[in-house]
């Protein structure tokens, strides 16, 4: 049969145990570098936790600032692609697509293509 804790040996044992401690606890005698020791530990377990915290919020700022980045750079890749004027081979492709709409010759496409560019640059300088 095992003893539970509320068993009268194991509250003998523990009376027991009481008793040794009192009487060993006028021979025990704490060292004299007992409370530097202690204190050098709490300060480097204050320092281990502060460096801990510290990273952790370091890395939360990190990923909020790229959480928010993410947007603005979209914003700004977009008004590029917007205020980007077109290449030569560009206008000359689209010069030759209107002219095979409107039925004219691909120079006046080409021309009607450039009055459009400068049409466009002229809103975007805000003229």
């Amino acid at each position: 049969m095992n003893p539970t804790h509320d068993s009268p040996a194991n509250n003998d044992d523990i009376a027991r145990l009481e008793l040794a401690l009192l009487a060993a606890g006028k021979y025990i005698r704490p060292s004299d570098d007992l409370r530097p020791r202690t204190i050098e530990a709490a300060k480097e377990h204050c320092s281990n936790y502060r460096l801990v915290r510290n990273i952790m919020v370091l890395g939360l700022a990190a990923l909020l600032l790229m959480m928010l980045s993410v947007p603005v750079v979209d914003t700004i890749r977009q008004r590029r692609a917007l205020s980007t004027s077109p290449t030569s081979a560009e206008i000359q492709q689209q010069a030759i697509e209107y002219s095979l709409k409107a039925g004219i010759t691909p120079d006046w496409g080409l021309s009607q293509k450039f009055d459009d560019l400068r049409q466009f640059q002229a809103d975007r300088l805000g003229r």
